[in-house]
């Protein structure tokens, strides 16, 4: 049985679970490693998204995706206060490439579970959509401990993503 470690950054509130060798997504077809997924991409040809957060709603609300497309998605925080983008089912459907800017590199293939936005900050969420499926994701405010970031995640405004 592969090990699953939790890590989180401090720093920014990002929590990711590592998995050496990525993880593999059941898809119509078969399953799909995620290391393989993002390997032979033409990033240049990435479908561009934004989900900006601003007065504590997200917009669009909805974002619509295809199984197996590229995408780099612009996470926006236009508010005065931090946020936590939580969406972990939806990164359990992608095969994730990278998150810049980090603090902390998250490897290709690691499922993230949340991504903290300081005020007025961006980052950008390179991914391959995988499996096909509603998602739904949510703000959490987050409490920061130590090396822990707790958030709310029954409070909260959100949206959903779907995989088409």
């Amino acid at each position: 049985m592969a090990a699953i470690g939790l890590a989180a950054c401090s720093v920014t509130g990002d929590v990711a679970v590592t998995t050496e060798g990525g993880f593999d997504i059941p898809a119509n077809g078969g399953a799909v490693n995620t290391v393989s997924a993002v390997a032979d991409v033409d990033w240049e040809e990435a479908w561009a998204k934004t989900l900006r957060i601003r007065q504590g709603e997200f917009t669009p609300s909805l974002l619509v995706l295809r199984a197996g497309d590229p995408y780099v998605l612009t996470l926006e925080n236009g508010d005065d206060i931090p946020h936590t983008f939580v969406a972990a089912d939806f990164f359990k459907a992608v095969a994730v490439k990278s998150v810049l800017p980090a603090i902390e590199e998250i490897a290709a293939g690691s499922k993230l579970v949340s991504l903290h936005l300081a005020p007025g900050e961006s980052r950008k969420v390179s991914f391959v959509a995988v499996r096909d499926g509603f998602y739904y994701f949510k703000k959490g405010t987050g409490l920061a401990i130590g090396p822990l970031r707790l958030s709310p995640f029954g409070f909260g405004v959100g949206g959903a993503i779907m995989i088409e």
